[in-house]
């Protein structure tokens, strides 16, 4: 597993006041200017170069001067030279996509040094990758993604020949950050919403347009929590239609762990719960898995009582109305444990979204 360096920073350039910037290339690992509230501003994703072993920045998503296809590539120039010609979104009447909360530690490690992990914590995750492979979604939505399970899910050939929102070295929050992954290329940014981190990804495709978000929204029970989420919702679905109100058409997508039922979340004006619009019901969509909080060496006397237990709803997609795509199939997954193992305290959510005639 290699690590990918930083490419270098674009001569400093106007920020844009509209609320999607494309920046071109900007090193995610540097503080960016304060920008308007809300601006979005979005580099090419990252693609995996068997050159270089290493994830660099999407060169064929730019085309300033800088960057240009006819450059030579350079040691700090991202080259897409050794990279398989990417499908285009526009090109696919459907595609699939799984949004999945992995557990970024069940025993977390007494030192928080990037990329430790507890053994029971590297088994469980090795498992979580097997299946996310397994399913091969064309759209991966994932969430708590952690300082050693991001390298290790960029390591893998499979993962390679997708786009990613991160580098192996891109910084994950304290307790796992979101990440995207596309079969498709995108513009992405991760921006803090509310304390919180999430990925903005554009799919510039002319024909079918996409803007998705994948969050992992405040947890907790309290009023203040829930007044957190509201403000969450707000920012993303204002970005949202803005991007819609530039691209009429685009299709709006916000995936992830909501940490509440998508009912009891404010701010979705607009926008429809996928589990309910393709079953006409909540039930069987709960995802938040008790039992995968005693995935450890439990006992069966100590898992017997959560058997029967309820699972609320705590993950979902949510589609924006008006769009070219639409969700016309979803199903949870990661609902059974392997050798005794729960991959996550929480179920994923598999589906396909088809473009609409």
């Amino acid at each position: 597993m290699s690590l990918a360096s930083s490419p270098s920073a674009p001569p400093s350039r106007t920020p844009s006041p509209n609320p999607v910037a494309n920046v071109c290339f900007v090193d995610p690992n540097v503080k960016l200017p304060k920008q308007p509230k809300r601006t979005v501003l979005l580099a090419p994703s990252f693609v995996y170069d068997s050159q270089s072993d290493r994830w660099v920045l999407d060169a064929a998503l730019c085309s300033c001067p800088l960057h240009s296809d006819t450059q030579t590539p350079s040691s700090t120039t991202p080259s897409t030279t050794t990279v398989t010609p990417a499908a285009r979104l526009g090109d696919r009447t459907s595609f699939t996509f799984l949004t999945w909360n992995v557990l970024w530690a069940l025993n977390p490690p007494n030192s928080r040094a990037k990329g430790a992990a507890s053994g029971f914590d590297r088994n469980r995750l090795n498992k979580v990758l097997e299946a996310v492979v397994a399913w091969a979604a064309d759209v991966i939505a994932l969430q708590e993604v952690s300082d050693y399970f991001l390298p290790t899910l960029l390591s893998h050939p499979f993962v390679r020949n997708y786009h990613s929102s991160h580098s192996p070295i891109t910084p994950t929050s304290p307790f796992g950050s979101p990440v995207l992954l596309s079969r498709f290329p995108f513009l992405s940014s991760v921006p803090r919403i509310g304390g919180k981190d999430a990925v903005v990804a554009h799919f510039p495709d002319p024909q079918a347009p996409l803007a998705m978000w994948n969050v992992h929204l405040t947890g907790g029970p309290s009023a203040q929590a829930a007044a957190t989420r509201t403000k969450q919702v707000a920012r993303v679905v204002a970005h949202l239609n803005d991007v819609v109100g530039d691209v009429p058409g685009t299709g709006r997508v916000v995936m992830g762990d909501l940490n509440s039922d998508p009912a009891a979340v404010e701010g979705w004006d607009g926008y429809g719960d996928a589990w309910m619009k393709v079953k006409g019901t909540t039930i069987g969509g709960g995802t938040y898995n008790a039992q995968g909080r005693l995935i450890g060496p439990q006992s069966e006397e100590v898992l017997a009582p959560y058997r029967d237990l309820v699972k609320s709803r705590l993950d979902a997609v949510m589609v924006g109305e008006g769009g070219v795509w639409e969700v016309d199939d979803v199903d949870l997954v990661g609902t059974e444990a392997i050798d005794g193992v729960w991959m996550s305290d929480h179920f994923g959510i598999l589906g396909r979204m088809r473009r609409r005639v």
